[in-house]
């Protein structure tokens, strides 16, 4: 988990997964972004426990408070996802997202910066999703796609 510093009123962004993902994804945010407050990582290992887990996730909501917190978990159905919709069933007022990967997390960290200083969690969960939604692409079918295209406007009569 990192210690990163709360700045009151601001949404926390807690990233959990199975091992080092959380981790990297933080790292990688802060190497994109520079340094980020309210943001942190929360891992599960194989020689932990999941209520390890659990505890690490009530003390964010302790930090920012239940309305104020989006959690973002590396795969549906997982044990990070399973702590984390345990943690909303005693929270109702926590925001999760799974599916978790570099342009999700980019996409609230800048939804939350501009949402500030009275983020509305409903519409920063729905930014997310709808501005990342088309971040998985076949590359090979988009590069066919775009060369058909370039032949089409060199030859446009085929």
């Amino acid at each position: 988990m990192d210690g990163r510093t709360h700045t009151e009123g601001n949404c926390g962004i807690v990233l959990i997964s199975h091992g080092n993902l959380a981790e990297g994804m933080l790292e990688s945010v802060q190497l994109l972004l520079g340094k980020q407050e309210d943001l942190s990582a929360c891992t599960l290992y194989p020689e932990q426990r999941v209520e390890e887990l659990m505890q690490q996730l009530r003390e964010q909501v302790g930090r920012y408070g239940a309305d104020h917190l989006l959690i973002l978990s590396d795969m549906q159905y997982g044990s990070p996802f399973n702590a984390a919709v345990t943690l909303a069933l005693e929270y109702p007022q926590v925001h999760h997202i799974t599916g978790m990967n570099l342009p999700v997390v980019l996409a609230a960290v800048a939804a939350r910066n501009a949402a500030q200083p009275d983020p509305d969690m409903d519409e920063i969960c729905g930014r997310v999703i709808s501005e990342t939604a088309a971040s998985i692409v076949d590359v090979r079918r988009l590069l066919a796609e775009k060369l058909r295209e370039n032949i089409e406007e060199e030859d446009p009569e085929g």
